[in-house]
């Protein structure tokens, strides 16, 4: 296999499920390292004496901030060269500074590894998503971002329940060491398996710097990355703080905490994302602007369960509207991601990926928990379950927002349609078309 651009020449299909299941093990292995910290926050803040603002500084600004930054021009690489480098070298990057974690002394320590881990991180997705949206037609892109997301889905609170009994087992800081070195093993798998990298195509300055401006001014794409920043707010507010929420609020050990989370709102947001995409792909021939109502309407639908959360006073009740929350509000990130990619040139699709983790990770990533840690503080002074009263702020307030954001861009996608509407092949048309084995993964 090889990485060379060429442009959504979508590949067979066994070879493109490969592709993706890859991708998605890699992502599952990024976003244990990422949110690993989530899990070990009590621990941490007790040893290192941090207050709950350094801890949303630690969980979210000090990744999200670099990552954002970096991911632009990684992204722009991936685009004009190889993404088969671009991968390895992340992984190999965000791994041994997840490990680095393990070592710190104080908090200063402990952000520039965190820094590091973002660095690292930052040329993950964007590749990634350039390489999807490359190897599968538009009749299945959604379906294929939302797996990929599946991965981080998996990764994210598959990491709470590991992360739980490995540093019940271990510590925190052998938690991080073991969670971060096996990525190593995967760095070479990925390279073997992506091949040598192709040639790149010549392009010149001029003409990608115009093609970037040209992104700037479509509306619709603007919309979207800024729904998806508020959306990522509310999000990583939450999931960053979920565990710590449960502890301090019900009394719950961590290990107990990680198992539950993982098996509730995990399994609930792998259900979503899979439904989301298969929906979005089945109304997509018939509406191009159908991914938009799927987004809304999953939106709409968890609005509740995701307040009620902090407002119940049961534990199991709270772990139950969690999983209905988590599965309802995935139901969006297939088609929201598909959208996405199929709104982006494809020669830019990597470039429009790190568009949007640069909005995501500054206002979602990095925002969302320093904003909860920020007002749990705050709150602390006017009496107990201050971090309840922070979710509560935030679920209340962002969620509006959230919809709204995405009402608007769907308006503004009827004046922008997608760059490659006009590629929808009918099933016949993709049957009659015979499969390359030299067909290049892109």
């Amino acid at each position: 296999m090889t990485d060379g651009h060429v442009i959504d020449n979508a590949l067979p299909r066994a070879r493109r499920y490969y592709l993706l299941a890859l991708l998605t093990l890699l992502m599952f292995c990024s976003y244990i390292d990422r949110f690993i910290l989530a899990i070990l926050v009590q621990p941490i803040k007790v040893e290192l004496g941090l207050s709950d603002t350094r801890i949303g500084l630690l969980t979210g600004l000090a990744f999200a901030a670099v990552y954002a930054i970096a991911a632009l021009p990684i992204a722009r690489i991936a685009d004009r060269g190889s993404r088969r480098m671009v991968l390895t070298l992340s992984l190999v990057a965000w791994s041994v500074m997840t490990a680095l974690c393990g070592a710190v002394q104080s908090f200063g320590q402990l952000f520039a590894a965190r820094m590091g881990v973002g660095v690292g991180e930052a040329g993950g997705v964007p590749a990634s998503h350039a390489l999807i949206a490359s190897s599968f037609p538009l009749r299945e892109r959604a379906t294929a971002m939302a797996i990929f997301t599946g991965g981080a889905a998996a990764g994210l609170l598959g990491g709470f329940a590991i992360g739980s009994w490995l540093e019940a087992w271990l510590g925190w800081r052998g938690t991080f060491v073991a969670v971060g070195l096996p990525g190593l093993l995967l760095a070479v798998w990925l390279w073997l398996a992506l091949g040598p990298a192709a040639a790149p195509r010549p392009t010149g300055d001029a003409a990608s710097r115009a093609r970037f401006t040209s992104l700037l001014s479509n509306r619709a794409l603007l919309w979207l990355l800024l729904a998806q920043g508020l959306a990522n707010l509310l999000t990583f507010g939450q999931l960053q703080w979920l565990p710590a929420f449960f502890e301090r609020s019900f009394g719950m050990e961590r290990h107990e905490i990680g198992t539950m989370i993982a098996l509730s709102r995990g399994a609930g947001m792998m259900v979503g994302m899979i439904a989301g995409g298969l929906l979005a792909d089945r109304l997509v021939a018939r509406d191009r602007l159908a991914p938009f109502a799927v987004i809304i309407g999953a939106y709409l639908l968890a609005a509740a369960p995701t307040i009620g959360v902090y407002f119940v006073a049961d534990s199991t009740l709270a772990f139950i509207l969690s999983a209905l929350a988590g599965l309802l509000a995935a139901v969006a990130m297939g088609p929201e991601l598909a959208t996405l990619q199929t709104i982006a040139p494809p020669e830019q699709r990597a470039t429009v990926s790190a568009m949007s983790g640069l909005v995501s990770g500054i206002v979602g990533v990095g925002g969302g928990p320093l904003l909860v840690g920020f007002l749990s503080d705050r709150l602390a002074a006017d009496g107990t379950d201050a971090l309840r009263h922070a979710l509560q702020w935030l679920t209340v307030g962002m969620m509006p927002l959230v919809i709204i954001g995405y009402v608007c861009a769907r308006r503004a996608s009827r004046r922008h349609p997608p760059v490659d509407q006009p590629a929808i092949r009918t099933s016949a048309m993709d049957a009659a078309r015979p499969p390359k084995s030299s067909e290049p993964i892109k």
